[in-house]
């Protein structure tokens, strides 16, 4: 659930994760299904005597461009193995035919077998992908069509 942020021009190699929410309190509004291009301003501070602390600063500035990805479209969304209760309770909970995400978005299984599987999954413990893809239409649901296992770093 990050987003992700290569500089302009870059290659991506070294891109930077921030959380949706992050950005939230400069105008910054995380919508499922579209991509967006926003303009990031890095400040850098003095740490003082903190060395555990990098001295940078990434602020929202504005989006840029914003245009929605393709339905159908499928992305994959990794779940790293964590030390304990960094996953909130309700992040990923099964309910109905599907699995409701952090108490929003509802992903639904193309099927049962992979709700399933997913259900024997504890966040934190299991290092795994889900393959997603894009509703159809604004108000449907995320799409599951596979999970993998994701090797341990």
């Amino acid at each position: 659930m990050t987003m992700l942020a290569v500089e302009e021009g870059g290659d991506g190699s070294s891109a930077l994760s921030f959380s949706r929410d992050e950005f939230s309190d400069g105008g910054f509004s995380f919508q499922w299904g579209v991509e967006q291009v926003a303009e990031i301003r890095v400040e850098h501070y003095d740490t003082g005597d903190y060395e555990d602390v990098s001295g940078v600063r990434y602020v929202f500035q504005r989006v840029l461009e914003s245009h929605p990805v393709e339905s159908g479209s499928r992305f994959e969304m990794k779940f790293w193995s964590a030390p304990p209760d960094d996953f909130p309770e309700d992040f990923l909970v099964r309910k109905g035919t599907g699995f409701q995400l952090q108490g929003k978005e509802l992903i639904e299984c193309d099927t049962e077998a992979l709700c399933t599987q997913l259900g024997g999954y504890t966040l934190g413990e299991n290092a795994f992908a889900l393959e997603l893809s894009y509703p159809d239409a604004e108000t449907g649901h995320l799409q599951l069509h596979a999970i993998r296992e994701v090797p341990k770093p």
